[in-house]
This record gives structure tokens, sequence and C-alpha cells, in this order.
């Protein structure tokens, strides 16, 4: 299977006097089709290792690639365009504007990436059906559970149908039952062929939908496993 992320000795260093590398030569091929599960401790590099994905961050030094595109050859305006067309991001906190509705909230890549406006609306539908929460689109997120905001913030990032899903700690903010609505989401995602990165504290939720799971320890990968998951 070919690999849609690839990074090649990727170093990250805040400029903070003293301190140790965020990420220390981390040279990883993340599959196309695939969900990876980031874990480890606080302070591992994990979001580091997500945000340089995701173009947020440079790395100090190596290679990243997304879809055969260089991260690193890419300027600010380009990045920005890369996030918009190319990525899709799931916050732990959501995320989303409580000024604006469900629907609202989810057309927002489109209308930055000027998709026509009746295609966005449709696609958000599209989305919204079977996520559950279609009757809750003229609604405001403030009025919503957690689980149903981390629905609506997952339409939001599969609206512009992203290459790559980046996903940071999802469940984190959610009770148990809804931590298990948005695991049986990831299997679905997954089982569609999204590829998928995952970062996570929630081992429950890295072995319940992943098809490898990736452990950073003081920004260096000390475990690396491919699972078979049961579907």
């Amino acid at each position: 299977m070919d690999s849609l992320v690839e990074l090649d000795h990727v170093r990250k260093v805040y400029d903070v006097a003293g301190a140790q590398a965020a990420l220390d030569d981390v040279s990883l091929a993340i599959a196309a089709g695939n969900l990876t599960a980031v874990m480890g401790p606080s302070g591992s590099g994990k979001s580091t290792l997500l945000n340089i994905i995701a173009g947020l961050d440079r790395p100090t030094g190596g290679t990243v690639r997304v879809n055969g595109v260089e991260l690193n050859r890419l300027n600010e305006a380009a990045l920005a365009k890369y996030r918009r067309t190319q990525i899709g991001l799931i916050f732990q906190f959501f995320n989303l504007l409580n000024n604006l509705t469900v629907l609202e909230n989810v057309l927002i890549p489109a209308q930055l990436n000027r998709m026509n406006g009746r295609e966005a609306r449709r696609r958000a539908f599209e989305l919204l059906e079977p996520l559950g929460i279609a009757e809750q689109a003229p609604m405001q997120p403030a009025r919503l559970s957690g689980g149903q905001r981390q629905r609506v913030a997952i339409a939001r990032a599969l609206i512009n149908r992203p290459a790559l899903v980046l996903a940071d700690e999802p469940t984190g903010a959610l009770d148990r039952r809804s931590g298990e609505q948005v695991l049986d989401l990831f299997r679905d995602l997954r089982a569609s062929g999204q590829t998928i990165v995952l970062v996570t504290h929630d081992q429950r939720l890295a072995e319940g939908c992943s098809d490898r799971i990736i452990q950073l320890v003081d920004g260096a990968v000390a475990a690396d496993s491919a699972r078979t998951v049961v579907a």
C-alpha cells in the first residue's frame, strides 16, 4: 500500500533556552487508508508530530511529505492552501463557533475552499445524516451534548474530502458513552478507507479502531506495532 505520509529524520526543537527536542529523529511512513494511533505520555511529542504533519509547525530538520507534497518547501500561503484542500482537523474541545449553527460550522471549510454553495450544503447533509445530527443542523452547538458536538467537528473535518484526517484527543473532553460513540465513528471512517492519524491517551480508542499504534517517548519512536482490527 502506498504511503500517504512520510517523515524522514524529522527533528523539532523549540526556541527555548535549554529545551529538549520535541521530536528527535523521527522517521515514519503512514499508508493510505490506514488509521494510525499515536500514544505516549504528556510531553512526548504527540501534538508536535500532528502539528508538523498539518503544516501548522515547521520541523527544525528532516523532511515531511504528505500526498506527494514536500511541506518543507511550501511558503505560508501554500501551507494554508494545503490545509484547506488536503487536511481535515478534529480537536479535543471541538473548536466550534457558538454564534453559528451546526450547519454553518460544518460549511466553514467548504466556504474557505470556495466550494459551490449548493454543493457544499448537499455535502454537509451527506455527512450530518449518517452521523445522526441532521435534525440539529439549525441549532447552535451550545445546545448539543459533547458527543454531538464532536460529530459536528468530524463532519466539518470531512466536508472537503481531505486526503488525511488528523485528530487530536477527540474523546478527551467526552464522557464514556460519548467516547464510545466516537470510537464507532472512527471505526466507520477507517472502514470507508479514510486515512487518519489519531493522537490519544485513550487506550481503548487506540486499540478499538487503529491499524497501527505508535508510542512516542521523549520525542522519539519507542514502539511501533501493526495491528489487526476486528470490525
